[in-house]
């Protein structure tokens, strides 16, 4: 039992070895790709899976995976809190105010109380308009979330963050 066991186990080793050399090769097409700007993706991109980078003078600020690619990317533009998850992250970098997903300091109550806040999520939305972002199709869910990972562990993105609620 023990063997058999182990053998599993080396096999299910090399099905995820099979899986990270897909996303190797996923990343390096992923860099490939031409970068376009934010504010302009709506004509090049459709409702398609895939991951995204969003890239800010050469370098990588957000890694991101979505089922509608043209869905996501419109909301990283998006005035609403609820959906420009990169500007939000962006405006607390900037006010140097931590993350809580309730109360006080939510990012809803902020944006609504907090003028300072408001005015740097703003100012984040227009940053990222003028960014660029370069995507790459995938279909397979559990190789888009091994991708976007390992883009952002690769790119060392300073806006991921893995950290659980």
């Amino acid at each position: 039992m023990g063997h058999e066991r182990s053998t599993r186990r080396g096999r299910e080793g090399e099905r995820f070895a099979s899986q990270l050399e897909i996303v190797e090769a996923s990343f390096r097409r992923l860099m490939n790709r031409p970068l376009v700007r934010m504010d302009e993706h709506r004509s090049k991109t459709r409702k398609e899976a895939g991951v995204y980078v969003i890239v800010e003078r050469d370098r990588a600020m957000y890694v991101g995976r979505s089922r509608d690619l043209r869905r996501r990317l419109n909301d990283h533009l998006s005035s609403s809190i609820s959906k420009a998850a990169l500007a939000v992250r962006m405006a607390r970098a900037d006010t140097r105010l931590r993350a809580n997903y309730k109360g006080e300091r939510s990012a809803r109550h902020l944006f609504d109380t907090n003028e300072t806040f408001r005015a740097s999520f703003n100012s984040a939305t227009e940053r990222i308009g003028a960014m660029h972002v370069r995507w790459v199709l995938e279909e397979d869910d559990v190789r888009q979330a091994l991708l976007e990972i390992y883009a952002a562990v690769e790119l060392e993105t300073p806006f991921n963050s893995f950290r659980t609620h």
